[in-house]
């Protein structure tokens, strides 16, 4: 069983957002699902990446881990969802908030990873970001 823990500081969450920008092409359609699904978003713009919530939210995930995780083969926390993760994420960088001048760069951000039109369809109104800084 995987022991997840959740992340403790911003260089934490640093690296799971990295590990989803580098990695999130070869786990093509795991990544997407997450990325279609999130909308609670950490916005690097130093990087100008994204990293969805529910990833970034905890230490040293990768897509191995994440997948194991949806399929409730965990152990350190008794489960695994979006609301717990994202209290954690704002303890660290502060509350979400909707910010309409980065939609527009998450839809590129996300068809520069996968595809054109990745998102077409998804509510961008659900949306929210919190800005690693």
């Amino acid at each position: 069983m995987l022991y997840l823990k959740y992340a403790t500081n911003k260089n934490e969450i640093l690296q799971s957002l990295h590990t989803f920008n580098r990695d999130g092409a070869a786990n093509h359609d795991l990544a997407i699902e997450i990325v279609i699904r999130t909308s609670y978003w950490v916005y690097n713009p130093a990087s100008k990446t994204f990293g969805p919530n529910k990833f970034v939210a905890y230490r040293n995930m990768n897509f191995q881990d994440y997948d194991e995780c949806l399929s409730g083969r965990l152990d350190g926390l008794y489960y695994f969802e979006g609301d717990s993760a994202r209290r954690n994420v704002e303890k660290i960088l502060g509350p979400y908030h909707p910010d309409p001048s980065l939609e527009d760069k998450l839809v590129t951000w996300a068809e520069s990873l996968f595809h054109p039109g990745v998102v077409q369809g998804v509510n961008t109104n659900k949306w929210k970001f919190a800005y690693l800084r």
